[in-house]
């Protein structure tokens, strides 16, 4: 019998980038720890599914303590944070 795969929008949707913005809502730096662990690079990508920004970005947007940002960027984050900056401003 053949394998139908899931392709509710859900399914299709999610990216890699999931659990690192759900750790960033969090504020859980251990979480961003964790995840940077098992996925370097996620550090450097952008969001797709969310605004297309950076992670660096979105731990600004969401006012994450220093512990967070300094581990992006000790992981190679990288990104236009002018924005975001300024809005907080």
């Amino acid at each position: 019998r053949r394998r139908i795969p899931d392709l509710t929008p859900e399914r299709v949707c999610r990216s890699p980038g999931d659990e690192l913005l759900a750790m960033l809502k969090r504020h859980s730096a251990e979480g961003v720890r964790a995840h940077l662990r098992r996925d370097p690079g996620a550090a450097t990508a952008p969001f797709f599914d969310v605004s297309f920004d950076a992670p660096l970005v979105w731990a600004i947007r969401l006012r994450c303590g220093l512990d967070i940002l300094r581990c992006l960027l000790d992981n190679g984050a990288v990104g236009d944070a002018t924005e975001a900056l300024e809005r907080l401003c």
